[in-house]
């Protein structure tokens, strides 16, 4: 057994467009171990949904991935033929998408496409495969499950079908769920049932987590470790005490300041995430970094990793500088 159950190594993607090549992925290195879960984070924009997509294989055209390993329990997922990727997809790396409604087919009922899941990675018979979905939906959460399988995703609420996206990517008890920004989309009260949802069921099954947000009050709740990343680069790692209590990066602090807080005036990050078909030499946030030195905008800052478990992108920890 290695050390990691998923290791990325130096991921880069382009996506080619009329107007340029967009360098969105420019180095990523991320690793996850087994029984944990990683939060990704960032503003929107920073890479965090074509990095999980890169990992599923399935980086929309007009994107490519350049180079890079991304090795899952050893085996490098960008080695695999489509075959062998299909194999892996829905059944040991799950994926739960940011619009459920947009993830379901509108003209299959629920229940088909719970069934479909199933019968992509096994040989159970129609009454087997039922009984998992209708334990999995009641697991989740949904009411009268028995009835929710003849339904349309029109006839559900945002919550409901978030849901069911749930339960489709755990019907297979995949050894890594990827949950891109899962309750952006619902209120509150949703937002907190799923994201309890999700630890209790990772939980019961032994599953690792990447879960994508630009919410880091979520992050703090979930996640046992989190990645920040900026422009395509991952600038910090480290445990969620590390991230929150000793913050490193310019731009993690940045994120924490701009939480909001009662009593407190709001901090922004001045500036924008920069245009990716021209990205700033150097270190990419170094246009909107308070403590910038000329360096910055010269040379990509190395990832120093201070241990196995805690690293930083920046110049400032450079025994360079």
């Amino acid at each position: 057994m290695t050390n990691y159950l998923l290791k990325i190594s130096n991921l880069v993607v382009h996506f080619y467009r009329y107007e340029g090549v967009v360098k969105a992925l420019d180095g990523v290195n991320l690793r996850i171990g087994y029984k944990e879960i990683l939060g990704l984070v960032g503003e929107t924009g920073s890479g965090k949904t074509v990095t999980a997509l890169s990992i599923m294989r399935l980086v929309p055209s007009p994107g490519k991935i350049i180079q890079g390993e991304i090795l899952f329990e050893g085996r490098d997922l960008l080695k695999l033929d489509d075959e062998e990727i299909r194999k892996i997809r829905g059944k040991e790396i799950s994926m739960i998408f940011q619009e459920p409604k947009a993830a379901l087919n509108p003209i299959l009922t629920v229940g088909f496409q719970l069934k479909e899941a199933i019968e992509a990675h096994s040989s159970l018979s129609d009454k087997e495969a039922e009984d998992i979905i209708i334990d999995m939906l009641k697991k989740v959460g949904l009411p009268d499950p028995r009835s929710l399988l003849k339904r349309y995703p029109h006839e559900l609420s945002g919550g409901m079908a978030q849901r069911i996206m749930i339960a489709m990517a755990l019907l297979m008890k995949p050894k890594l769920l990827i949950a891109d920004e899962p309750t952006s989309a619902l209120d509150v009260t949703v937002q907190a049932q799923i994201i309890q949802l999700i630890r209790d069921l990772v939980s019961e099954i032994g599953s690792s987590v990447l879960y994508i947000t630009h919410d880091l009050s979520v992050a703090a709740e979930l996640c046992d470790k989190v990645a920040v990343m900026y422009a395509g680069n991952i600038v910090e790692y480290g445990s969620i005490f590390d991230i929150f209590d000793n913050p490193m990066h310019p731009y993690t602090k940045g994120l924490l300041a701009a939480i909001p807080r009662l009593g407190h005036e709001l901090y922004t990050i001045e500036g924008e995430i920069p245009n990716l078909m021209n990205p700033p030499k150097g270190c990419r946030f170094h246009p909107r970094c308070p403590h910038a030195m000329e360096i910055c905008s010269k040379v990509k800052p190395p990832s120093i990793w201070l241990n196995r478990n805690r690293m930083v992108a920046c110049h400032l920890y450079s025994e360079e500088v």
